[in-house]
C-alpha cells in the first residue's frame, strides 16, 4: 500500500474517531486531533490543513454516506435516519418517474381506445370488456404506486408510518 494511501486510511479513520460522537465538530478540532494522534507514527509532521481534506470528501462525497458537512467548517456524523431520509429521496425521484410513466401509459390507452371504438364501433362491445379490465388493473397500480411515493416521501420527510397507520398501501 502506498504512503499516500496509508496516509489517506490514517486521516479518515481519525476523522469518523473524532464523528462518531454524533456531534458537529469543526475543522480545526479534527485536524489538531488527526495531528495529536500522528505524534510517534510515519505521519508525524505531515498532517496539513490544506492535505487532509480530501480524504474527507470520500467520506462526505456521497448521499448514503454517515457524515456530512453541515456548514462551512463543520462536519458530523448523520443519525441513521437521516441516511435513510437521504436515500428515501433519491428513490422517490424514481417513484415520480414510474408514476408518470404510468399515467402516460393510461392516456395512451384511453385514446387508442377511443380511436378504436371509432374506427371498429361493430367491436367495442368485444374489446371493451379487455380493456375495462386493463384500466381497472392500471388504476389499481397508479393507487400502488402512489401510496408507495407517499411512504418514501414520508421517510424523507422523516416521518415514520406504522403498520397500523398505513393498511391501504400493504394489500
Amino acid at each position: 500500500m502506498s504512503e499516500a494511501k496509508r496516509k489517506a486510511d490514517f486521516v479518515r479513520d481519525c476523522f469518523c474517531a473524532v464523528l462518531n460522537d454524533g456531534q458537529p465538530h469543526r475543522y480545526r478540532e479534527i485536524l489538531e486531533y488527526t495531528r495529536q494522534q500522528a505524534h510517534g507514527t510515519e505521519f508525524e509532521g505531515t498532517i496539513e490543513p490544506n492535505n487532509i481534506l480530501f480524504a474527507f470528501d470520500s467520506l462526505i462525497g456521497s448521499p448514503d454516506s454517515e457524515y456530512e458537512r453541515v456548514r462551512h467548517g463543520v462536519y458530523q456524523k448523520r443519525t441513521p435516519e437521516s441516511v435513510m431520509q437521504s436515500k428515501a429521496v433519491g428513490e422517490g425521484d424514481d417513484l415520480h418517474d414510474i408514476l408518470d410513466a404510468a399515467c402516460d401509459l393510461q392516456e395512451k390507452m384511453e385514446s387508442t381506445f377511443a380511436r378504436l371504438c371509432k374506427k371498429l364501433p361493430e367491436a367495442v362491445e368485444l374489446i371493451q370488456p379487455d380493456y375495462a379490465f386493463a384500466m381497472e388493473r392500471l388504476d389499481q397500480s397508479i393507487d400502488g404506486i402512489s401510496g408507495w411515493l407517499a411512504h418514501m416521501e414520508d421517510i424523507a420527510d422523516g416521518e415514520e408510518l406504522t403498520e397500523n397507520e398505513a393498511p391501504a398501501m400493504r394489500m
